[in-house]
């Protein structure tokens, strides 16, 4: 359990210091909600509804963050990882 959390501690640390994690899993889905807020405010989603435009579209924002966060960042750890075990091999 301990080599667990070490792992995950390690791996949160290199997804901070990789910019396009922060941006692309964090920034853009806040600037895409803070549009969405600035242009449609309290409107409701159609009419009748009881919920805005920005309740019912954060969901799919949240949605968003966690598909880039996994499709963005697994191809470059396992690249990072294939070419760190290619240098401590010795062989390239």
């Amino acid at each position: 359990m301990k080599r667990d959390l070490t792992l995950l501690k390690n791996e949160l640390k290199l997804s901070i210091c990789d910019k396009n994690m922060v941006l692309f899993a964090v920034l853009m889905p806040l600037a895409v909600l803070v549009i969405l807020g600035i242009l449609y405010g309290v409107k409701p989603a159609y009419d009748g509804a009881s919920n805005t435009f920005l309740e019912q579209s954060f969901g799919a924002a949240c949605a968003i963050s966690m598909c880039a966060g996994g499709l963005m960042a697994l191809p470059l750890v396992v690249a990072d990882y294939r070419e760190s075990a290619k240098i401590s091999s010795g062989s390239g």
